[in-house]
């Protein structure tokens, strides 16, 4: 089974989002369903701001394949 890889970044006080460093940002891989990892890793990120979150499919070195918005 091939897991999927993202990169989650909280929205700055601005509305912007820091693309690379920072405390904003986070990798979450290791969950088999897109559910799992929205209940148990980006939403307590989150923390109650809005965060963008990148997919990556196998590897973090291509383009993401899908960027979505979730409201925490």
């Amino acid at each position: 089974m091939q897991y999927i890889r993202y990169i989650v970044t909280r929205q700055n006080a601005d509305g912007t989002y820091d693309e690379v460093g920072m405390s904003n940002r986070t990798i979450v891989s290791g969950y088999k369903t897109w559910a799992g990892a929205l209940r148990y890793a980006i939403k307590p990120f989150g923390r109650g701001v809005t965060v963008r979150v990148e997919a990556f499919p196998s590897n973090l070195y291509t383009d993401p394949v899908k960027i979505f918005y979730v409201a925490c």
